[in-house]
């Protein structure tokens, strides 16, 4: 398995752009992944400077239907229409939505109008391909508003479960422990955005220490995480913390 941070809202590498978004490109049993798109303005670039041909995506996976995941799609879906597009029902119904909306910095950020043909819905845990799965949406999360409809991505490997994940605004420690309830494979390590940035210093202590119960080894803490809650988590949280950006490979 090989995965690479496309967009992200840092870089420290030459060539690279970075964006407030966030999407990963992932190889796992001979299948190419885009899971999440970020805003739409940093994708094409970066992954022309990666190596990676985003004509050859087998399928992506959108956790969420705010513009920082989303956004990206639309240049996917241009260069390949019929690639396979997974999430909740939303996620088409506000794409189209936003496809349809004439304000100038929208069509900058979706680019050109391209619209989704091939659409798997997930609700409920999804099996993707042998080994890789979603979460679907979290036991009464339904009720909730829609960014806490959120979808995060499972990758079975032989060391453990590797998992990816948009925002976490359902909660990162409530969606690990919802992924171990699913399997009986120990969890290796999460990445992705943690939603840790708007909170305060003694709720972050604790959300780090939480992550020790949930067995993780290796987090990376991305896009939304925020600098104080990459902070805590190198002080509170016995799990290796590694921080990276756009353009960088998730290393396990």
């Amino acid at each position: 398995m090989e995965i690479k941070i496309l967009s992200d809202n840092t870089v420290y590498r030459d060539g690279i752009m970075a964006e407030h978004g966030l999407s990963f490109w992932l190889k796992y049993d001979g299948q190419q992944y885009v899971f999440d798109t970020g805003q739409g303005l940093v994708i094409s670039r970066n992954a022309e400077k990666l190596g990676i041909n985003l004509a050859q995506i087998d399928s992506v996976i959108i956790s969420h239907s705010h513009d920082d995941h989303l956004g990206g799609l639309s240049r996917i879906l241009s260069l390949n229409p019929a690639v396979k597009v997974y999430g909740h029902p939303n996620i088409k119904k506000t794409y189209q939505q936003k496809l349809e909306e004439k304000i100038t910095v929208k069509n900058q950020v979706y680019g050109k109008p391209a619209r989704i043909k091939n659409f798997i819905p997930a609700e409920k845990p999804l099996k993707i391909a042998k080994g890789l799965w979603l979460t679907g949406i979290l036991p009464g999360e339904h009720k909730h508003k829609e960014a806490r409809v959120e979808n995060s991505l499972v990758c079975e490997t032989s060391r453990g479960l590797v998992v990816l994940v948009g925002c976490s605004h359902t909660g990162i420690i409530k969606i690990l422990n919802y992924i171990k309830s699913l399997s009986n494979k120990p969890v290796l390590a999460a990445a992705g955005g943690f939603h840790l940035y708007k909170k305060e210093k003694e709720e972050l202590r604790e959300i780090a220490q939480a992550f020790a119960e949930t067995g993780v080894k290796i987090i990376y803490p991305l896009h939304c995480s925020g600098f104080m809650g990459r902070k805590m988590l190198q002080e509170n949280c016995r799990a290796e913390i590694k921080l990276a950006a756009a353009g960088e490979d998730i290393l396990l």
